[in-house]
């Protein structure tokens, strides 16, 4: 007996550090040793599968690109606060965080140009997101190879993904952050390691710096501090706060500071639940994650809801509380993907009402979404066989997988071809765009998109009145008085109205009709983008 108990004991020191922590003893005539003999087997094709699947989404990113990086309204904010000179001090509102614009600068010092610089950091960045979603899959989630493999995969695959990599956007800055603190997070929580708690408060420190959708990751660490940690009650309370506190000051300090610069550009509070429509808009998202463009809408998206729900909570219930290090990262990304929607909705009714549920607000939720799904599957595993559940989730994820697939290459091949937004070959070869760099200069340009104006032609430009706000949906009580102001300039000759058909989306702007229904104002131009409105003397 007593030999048998210094063998045992033996054979646990000598086990690798994941066999222990995990609850198994490595033995190789066991089925815990034979599936550790097994991962240590694959453990070698872990890092060259993962940088030869982060190579390929850079290069993704690279070719399909060819055009430039997809640029919209809020990238020309970024690109004009990055353009700013000193950048630290025109940086004076706090409509947009700074982390983005300021490395979009210090890249321009380097690639030339900023919309350079945004390309590839932007595909560099894809290749780090595929890094994480790997790392965060196989090496603490402790899913198998094929599992981590499919899961990297299917990231990469969806057209969303790459979207947001080929746009101008803080997107994949702060889901590299987001990623890399709820891997050192989860480090923190399972090994007690201060380092793991430092790395964390600063990645997502810079997190919200980058989004302020950064809080929800803030406070899921927080919140797995608190529930998930081993220290003593007292303890794990004042380390969530003291974590909580640090990570959030920079982004305090900054405010603070920048509303002393100009308070007049803060975002204001204001009360106007989200609607119904933004809320389709959500869950129709969500349904084209996992089902063909012709069978996706809100209802179909609705359905998926608690089909997800229940997944997951099997997850929990047959493997969440097994292997800890699975079950804490499982927990992290729970935790953060209902503080995203809870600040998304709070965000909606409190401060920008015109914010949309779209492919791009909902990218954190699917990457992080794919590693939980993936997690979730491994945890439904049986030792002692397949079970015909399981296979069949793995069967509908390989539909899904090729689904996402397809899609991805038709959406690269297209976007190669034609690029996006005001990069794509349609602004480029615009006829409307032509005839505004030729209209006089000095005449004031009003465009329903001034940003696609000052982009593409490089002359200013100012938007036509506003309705009603988009930031707080009051109606603009001066509406008509600006108008009135706007047209007596474009009577004087001083003055055009630049509208772009294809971009009709603001819908608390005056509609082409409206405009053109203004006395003295007639079309001095009409194409198939839009029209150019000014009185009858203007060239």
């Amino acid at each position: 007996m007593v030999e048998y108990q210094d063998s045992r004991i033996r054979t646990i020191r000598n086990a690798p550090l994941n066999s222990v922590e995990f609850g198994s003893v490595y033995n190789s005539k066991t089925e815990p040793g034979r599936r550790q003999l097994r991962r240590t087997g694959s453990d070698a094709l872990v890092l060259p599968v993962l940088l030869a699947l982060a190579v390929m989404a850079f290069c993704a990113a690279m070719w399909s690109t060819r055009l430039g990086p997809g640029v919209c309204p809020d990238s020309t904010a970024y690109l004009q606060l990055a353009r700013s000179e000193p950048v630290t001090l025109q940086i004076s509102h706090t409509h947009f965080p700074p982390l983005y614009p300021l490395i979009l600068r210090a890249g321009s010092w380097v690639a030339g140009s900023e919309l350079r610089a945004g390309r590839v950091m932007n595909a560099v960045l894809f290749a780090l997101n595929v890094l994480l979603v790997g790392v965060l899959l196989y090496r603490h989630a402790r899913v198998s190879l094929w599992t981590g493999l499919a899961g990297t995969l299917l990231f990469i695959f969806y057209p969303d993904s790459l979207n947001i990599h080929t746009m101008l956007w803080s997107e994949p800055l702060f889901i590299a952050l987001t990623l890399a603190g709820i891997l050192s997070g989860a480090n923190y929580i399972v090994r007690q390691r201060t380092f793991d708690l430092v790395a964390t408060c600063v990645l997502l420190g810079l997190a919200l710096l980058t989004r302020y959708a950064g809080v929800a990751a803030i406070a899921a660490i927080s919140l797995g501090i608190l529930v998930l940690s081993n220290e003593m009650g007292l303890r794990r309370l004042a380390k969530a706060s003291v974590f909580a506190a640090f990570s959030i000051l920079p982004t305090l300090l900054w405010v603070l500071f920048a509303g002393m610069q100009d308070d007049s550009r803060a975002r204001m509070l204001v009360w106007h639940p989200i609607t119904p429509e933004q809320i389709a808009m959500g869950l129709k998202v969500v349904s084209t994650w996992f089902l063909p463009y012709q069978w996706s809408g809100p209802w179909s998206g609705l359905m998926m809801i608690p089909i997800l729900v229940a997944l997951l909570l099997a997850g929990f219930l047959k493997g969440g509380k097994t292997e800890r290090g699975r079950a804490t990262v499982m927990y992290l990304l729970t935790f953060f993907i209902l503080f995203y929607i809870f600040m998304l909705a709070l965000s909606i009714s409190l401060a920008d009402a015109h914010t949309l549920l779209n492919n791009r607000i909902l990218s954190p939720v699917l990457t992080t979404g794919i590693i939980l799904v993936f997690c979730v599957l491994h945890a439904l595993r049986t030792p002692e066989g397949r079970h015909w559940g399981r296979q069949i989730l793995e069967l509908l994820l390989f539909l899904v997988i090729l689904l996402q697939g397809q899609r991805c290459a038709q959406y690269i091949a297209d976007l190669r071809r034609s690029g996006q937004e005001f990069t794509s070959a349609q602004w480029r070869d615009s006829e409307i765009l032509e005839r505004v760099r030729h209209l006089p200069k000095g005449l004031r340009i009003y465009s329903n998109v001034p940003e696609l104006v000052v982009f593409c032609t490089a002359r200013d430009s100012k938007s036509v009145p506003f309705i009603e706000s988009p930031i707080t949906t009051r109606d603009n009580e001066r509406y008509r008085t600006e108008l009135l102001s706007m047209t007596a300039e474009i009577h004087k000759g001083n003055a055009c109205v630049v509208y772009f058909d294809a971009m009709a989306w603001r819908t608390y702007l005056p509609t082409k009709a409206e405009l053109a229904s203004q006395e003295g104002i007639t079309a001095i131009y009409t194409g198939n983008d839009g029209v150019i409105l000014a009185n009858d003397t203007t060239p």
